[in-house]
């Protein structure tokens, strides 16, 4: 069952879900997969700066993507979605 189907039910909504079924969070684990190979694989410091460099991008389009799936979600107004990207982002 995916997210959406489990909210549709109406058992314990969660926030979000209404893009691609959570999809920030496989930003995320790509993010960690990424930082783990950079710690265990050699690479020529080109190439970590060049993965370091999309490590932060992938982190900031996370950040986007939740915030946006709330907005959308109506789990946050454009207030509150402009507050929380503001201090996400800031971070």
């Amino acid at each position: 069952m995916t997210a959406k189907e489990f909210n549709l039910k109406g058992d314990n909504r969660m926030s979000g879900g209404d893009l691609c079924d959570y999809c920030q969070y496989s930003l995320d684990n790509i993010v960690e997969e990424l930082e783990e190979k950079i710690e265990k694989d050699v690479y020529i410091e080109e190439i970590k700066i060049l993965l370091l460099l999309v490590i932060a991008d992938l982190k900031k389009n996370a950040i986007l993507l939740q915030r946006i799936d709330w907005l959308v979600s109506g789990d946050d107004g454009i207030e509150s979605f402009h507050e929380r990207l503001t201090k996400q982002l800031s971070n």
